[in-house]
């Protein structure tokens, strides 16, 4: 039976193989455009008006909010 012996060299190769095999899917994925607007379900008057302006205005997406009824 042979042994094989680990050497410097053979950890770093692995190393970055490893890495580039991790770094892979984001380089090759193409990018998706996020959507400028986030859907929210909430009850009337539950996202403050200063909080919804204050978002919108800091990242530039728009709030819409989708009304749902009291259960």
């Amino acid at each position: 039976m042979s042994r094989k012996n680990i050497t410097r060299r053979g950890v770093i190769k692995s190393g970055v193989a490893t890495s580039v095999a991790l770094a892979a899917p984001t380089i090759w994925i193409p990018k998706i455009e996020a959507s400028q607007t986030v859907n929210v379900w909430t009850y009337a008057n539950f996202i403050p008006k200063d909080f919804k302006r204050e978002f919108e205005n800091e990242t530039g997406i728009r709030i819409r909010e989708r009304l749902v009824d009291d259960q």
